[in-house]
Parts: C-alpha cells; sequence; structure tokens
C-alpha cells in the first residue's frame, strides 16, 4: 500500500503485514505507530516530517528508506519523536557517494528525539558507487539521545574496500582497505567449487541462502565468508 496523502487519524496505527510505502509529504495520523514482525515501512518524507507521536519497529520488521531496496538518496524524518528498533528488526539504506557539508552520501533517517537500535543495517551500494578510502555516509542525523548497539551485515563495497563500523554506534561508516575481523574473501573458483558440492550458506542471522550474491557476507562453516 503506498500513501500519498496526510491522514487526520488520532489513534494509534499498526502495520501488521506487507509494506506501507510513503510518497512524499505523506503523514499516517498522529498516534503511535508499530510495525510488527514480517511488516516493512519504506519510503521518504520529502521537506515534510511524520506527525505520529512515536515508531516502534518490532523484532523482525524493517525501516527502508526509499520506495526500493537500491534507493540511493532520500530521507524519512519522524518529526523529533521517539524512534525504536528492536533487536532482529533492520534498518535498510543505500548509498552511493561520500559525505559532505550538504549531503550524507545516501539514504538516512532524521529528526529524532530518542533513537534506541539494536536493528541489523544493511547497506545497499550500487556497483558505480565513487567511495575510495577515507571515504563516510552518514546513516542518521539530528538525533537528540541515542541508545542501543545496531549491527552491520554488508561489508564489501567493491574490490579491496570495506566499511569500517568502528562509529556505527554515531551512525557514521568509513570506507576502509582493511577487511572486518573474521570475514575473508572467497574467489571465482572457491565459489563455483562451494555451489558444485551445494555446501550451505547462511546469512549473518542464521537463515539458509540458496543462491549467495556477490558482495555479500555469509557464514559457511561456522566462519563469516565474503562473496567476491
Amino acid at each position: 500500500m503506498t500513501v500519498t496523502g496526510k491522514s487526520n487519524h488520532s489513534g494509534n496505527t499498526a502495520v501488521n503485514g506487507g509494506e506501507l510505502c510513503l510518497k512524499s509529504g505523506a503523514t499516517l495520523g498522529t498516534g503511535a505507530l508499530t510495525v510488527a514482525r514480517g511488516a516493512t515501512l519504506s519510503g521518504v518524507t520529502g521537506n515534510n516530517a511524520l506527525t505520529n507521536a512515536s515508531y516502534n519497529f518490532t523484532a523482525g520488521s524493517t525501516l527502508q528508506v526509499g520506495a526500493t531496496a537500491t534507493a540511493i538518496s532520500g530521507t524519512i524524518n519522524f518529526g523529533g519523536k521517539n524512534v525504536t528498533l528492536a533487536t532482529n528488526s533492520t534498518l535498510k539504506v543505500g548509498a552511493t557517494r561520500c559525505a559532505t557539508s550538504t549531503t550524507t552520501g545516501g539514504t538516512f533517517i532524521q529528526n529524532i528525539g530518542t533513537l534506541t537500535i539494536n536493528a541489523t543495517i544493511e547497506v545497499t551500494v550500487p556497483e558505480n558507487n565513487s567511495f575510495a578510502v577515507g571515504d563516510s555516509i552518514i546513516l542518521w542525523k539530528d538525533v537528540t539521545n541515542l541508545k542501543g548497539t545496531p549491527t552491520l551485515t554488508t561489508f564489501y563495497i567493491a574490490p579491496g574496500l570495506f566499511w569500517d563500523d568502528s562509529d556505527l554506534a554515531q551512525g557514521i561508516l568509513r570506507v576502509t582497505e582493511v577487511a572486518p575481523v573474521g570475514v575473508r574473501d572467497l574467489t571465482d573458483e572457491e565459489l563455483a567449487s562451494r555451489e558444485s558440492k551445494n555446501n550451505q550458506y547462511f546469512d549473518l542471522q542464521g537463515r539458509p541462502v540458496t543462491h549467495p550474491r556477490r558482495g555479500q557476507t555469509y557464514l559457511v562453516g561456522g566462519r563469516k565468508v565474503l562473496v567476491k
């Protein structure tokens, strides 16, 4: 479902399944907003802010900035209210260039009172990105209070480049040439060999993956591996 207008609903709102997508300028009323397991709130707010009293993303839910998972620009503005992303929820953002004084480098969330984030963060980066060592992106801005311990699932950017998540608690990812501890590259030959032997891949939440994608990190034999 796509929301394009401003809602005057004063009660609580629950997204219990599927995907609710925000068009620029849309609002969802003034009561508390809850997104349940298996459901997604996506889209952008443009120059306008959402008007709900609070925002709660439960375990298994998703907050996706942009109408699609490949979006690389846009924001969701939470109007200064509190936002909670529970453990095992997911924040999906996209990025394609270095943050500057006028851009965060990609999609982001902003204008939040207390951001409690224990979510898994997924960063989608297009192949034609312009990142170089020393660059950075900003995942959130204008946050008054920050709580929680978020985690990152996507390390790979381009050949020889990775995300440095040491400042992830501040919403900053930096580009480095140093592979994260416990992550190693898989060559094309190794990948073909593993696929031919039906070796089982798991995502970082332990879920089986039938067709691993290049540029993603998986668990194989109890170890993190990066598929190149």
